[in-house]
C-alpha cells in the first residue's frame, strides 16, 4: 500500500526492482508503468552474489572524448571517473571558481574545454552562461552575445580560444569602441597564442588574461593573472594536480631551457586510445603521457611551448614553427588573420608551403608584404592565397 502511494503520488514513468518485488510488476502493469527487474544485472558465484561489469568504479571508464588531443588527429580519449573528479577539482582550486562564479562559456560545451569548465562550475553551484549558436564559427554573433551578456550579468569568468580573442580586438579596434562593461578574466586555450595577442586582449577587453595548456589526454599548465607582464610568453606551471617534464627523444629529462616533449605522470587518469593500441603504446611510455608539444621549462619552474611536432620546419638548420611565421603574417598591414600549412618532409628539401591569408584588401598589395616578409626570413613557399574569410574547421580552428 505505501508502495503503491508513492507510485501514484510521484507519477513514475519507469519501477525498477529486484526479483524480492516482483509483486509490484502486476500492479505496475495496471497503472500502465513499465516496470524493470534489476536481478538481471546480477551474477551468483561461490562467494554469493556480486554486480557485474554494469557497476562503475572510480578507476573505471567515466566515458570517450573525442578530441585530436596533442596529436592533431582526432581520436577517442578514454578516461577514467577518477581522472575526471581530478580535473573538475583542479579547475575549482586553479581559478577559485565558486556558488558565487558566473562563467561565460564562448564554445559549445560538447568541445572539452567548454565541457570541462562547464562541469567544474556546476560542481561548485555556480552559473554558466551559453548560447547555442547557429554557427559556431561566427565570431561576430559570438561578440554580439558576449556584450550583450556582459550588460545584463555579472561575469566573473569568459573562456574563448585565440582566434575568437583576435577577432575581438580588431573589431574594437577597427570602430574605436571602448568596452563599458567586462568580464574579470578571460581564460584562453585551445590553439596557440603569442604574448603579443595576449596584451592586446588585455589592452582591448580590460580583462585579466589567463592562459592555459592542455590536452585531453589530462596534462595541462596554467598561467596566473601577473604572469602576462612578468613573463607573458609563459604557458604557466602544470595543474595543481599534474607533474610535468621536458624530455628528450630517450625520454630523458631535459634541463631549463633545453626543448623537448612535454610529458608527466600517468597519474592523470588517460586510460587509452579507442581501439588504437599503437597510438597509446606510443603516448604512454614508462609510466609517462608524452606528447607531441615541444617546449621547454625556465629555471623557476615555468613553461614555455613552441609548437607541436607536425608544425616544425626546418631550413637551412634553423627551426621554425608555423605557429610562430602565422603570427608574423598577422602583424602584416591589411592582414586579419593567416594559416601556413605544409606538405612533404620537415626539412625544406622537397617541402611544399602553401599560406593562406584572411583579408577584404587589395591581394597583390597583400601578396607583395607576406612575400617580402617570408624572404626576410629566409622561408620559401610554394603559393600564397587571399580569401575574404578563413576556411575553419568544425571544432572553429
Amino acid at each position: 500500500d505505501s508502495l503503491l502511494t508513492n507510485i501514484e503520488d510521484t507519477g513514475i514513468d519507469v519501477f525498477i526492482h529486484d526479483d524480492y518485488y516482483l509483486n509490484i510488476k502486476e500492479l505496475c502493469s495496471k497503472l500502465e508503468i513499465t516496470s524493470f527487474n534489476l536481478q538481471g544485472f546480477f551474477k551468483k558465484n561461490a562467494n554469493g552474489i556480486t554486480f557485474n561489469s554494469h557497476y562503475s568504479e572510480p578507476s573505471n571508464e567515466w566515458g570517450i572524448l573525442f578530441s585530436s588531443g596533442t596529436t592533431g588527429t582526432s581520436k577517442g580519449i578514454e578516461r577514467d571517473h577518477n581522472s575526471m573528479v581530478t580535473e573538475f577539482l583542479g579547475w575549482c582550486l586553479e581559478l577559485g571558481l565558486s556558488k558565487q562564479t558566473v562563467f561565460y562559456i564562448g564554445r559549445p560545451i560538447y568541445y572539452t574545454g567548454g565541457l570541462v569548465l562547464a562541469m567544474s562550475t556546476f560542481v561548485v553551484g555556480g552559473s554558466i552562461v551559453i548560447n547555442d549558436f547557429q554557427n559556431d564559427n561566427n565570431f561576430s554573433s559570438i561578440w554580439e552575445d558576449y556584450t550583450k551578456s556582459l550588460a545584463h550579468i555579472g561575469i566573473e569568468w569568459a573562456f574563448f580560444i585565440p582566434d575568437q580573442l583576435r577577432y575581438f580586438c580588431s573589431k574594437i579596434q577597427e570602430q574605436n569602441m571602448k568596452m563599458q562593461t567586462k568580464s574579470k578574466n578571460i581564460l584562453v586555450m585551445g590553439a596557440p597564442i603569442s604574448s603579443g595577442e595576449k596584451i592586446n586582449a588585455h589592452k582591448f577587453l580590460h580583462s585579466n588574461i589567463i592562459e592555459s595548456w592542455g590536452n585531453t589526454e589530462s596534462l595541462g599548465t596554467i598561467t596566473e593573472a601577473e604572469d602576462l607582464f612578468i613573463r607573458p610568453d609563459s604557458i604557466g606551471r602544470p595543474f595543481i594536480t599534474d607533474e610535468l617534464f621536458i624530455l628528450d627523444e630517450n625520454l630523458k629529462a631535459l634541463p631549463p631551457n633545453a626543448i623537448g616533449r612535454i610529458a608527466g605522470n600517468e597519474e592523470g587518469g588517460f586510460s587509452k586510445y579507442s581501439n588504437r593500441p599503437k597510438e597509446t603504446n606510443r603516448i604512454k611510455q614508462n609510466e609517462l603521457i608524452v606528447s607531441d608539444d615541444l617546449g621547454y621549462i625556465d629555471n623557476d619552474g615555468f613553461f614555455y611551448i613552441r609548437g607541436r611536432v607536425q608544425e616544425r620546419i626546418i631550413i637551412k638548420g634553423k627551426t621554425f614553427f608555423t605557429s610562430d611565421i602565422e603570427e608574423k603574417i598577422r602583424k602584416t598591414a591589411l592582414v586579419s588573420n593567416c594559416c601556413i600549412v605544409f606538405r612533404g618532409t620537415h626539412s625544406c628539401d622537397g617541402m611544399q608551403i602553401a599560406i593562406t591569408v584572411e583579408s577584404n584588401n587589395d591581394n597583390s598589395l597583400i601578396i607583395t608584404n607576406v612575400s617580402h616578409l617570408l624572404k626576410e626570413l629566409g622561408v620559401s613557399f610554394n603559393s600564397i592565397k587571399v580569401v575574404n574569410s578563413m576556411p575553419r574547421l568544425t571544432s572553429g580552428k
